[in-house]
């Protein structure tokens, strides 16, 4: 298989924003992958610890303007071995503000040393 057909251009937002763990709270609770229980069963409290307003990123935005794929990919900041990201499609009007139809939502796992090692995904949608 030629795997440069198997490549989806996404464009990478430039503004980092805060993303809630919640979607992916039935995956944590069924395999334990280090995460405080707190956070993962208290929606509230995962808002409450790690909650931020939105912010550019001089190193993103740096890379954001390479692609002029209609596809986004909006990260938030990283929580201990954790970083949550976002894949919207924005050839229908949304933006990370203003979000409707369907995502992708990934959760980056990474050990101690920030090596990645596991990528949790799941395909959603905003109405």
């Amino acid at each position: 298989m030629d795997t440069t057909q198997a490549l989806v251009d996404v464009k990478v937002n430039d503004e980092i924003n805060y993303l809630p763990l919640l979607y992916f709270r039935p995956e944590l609770i069924k395999n334990n992958w280090g995460m405080d229980s707190v956070l993962v069963n208290n929606y509230d409290e995962f808002k409450r610890k790690y909650f931020f307003e939105p912010y550019k990123n001089p190193l993103l935005n740096s890379i954001s303007s390479l692609s002029k794929s209609r596809l986004l990919l909006t990260l938030s900041k990283p929580f201990g071995n954790y970083l949550l990201g976002e894949i919207i499609d924005t050839g229908l009007g949304a933006t990370p503000k203003n979000k409707f139809g369907k995502m992708i939502l990934l959760l980056f796992v990474f050990n101690g040393e920030g090596v990645l090692i596991k990528v949790l995904h799941m395909v959603g949608g905003y109405r």
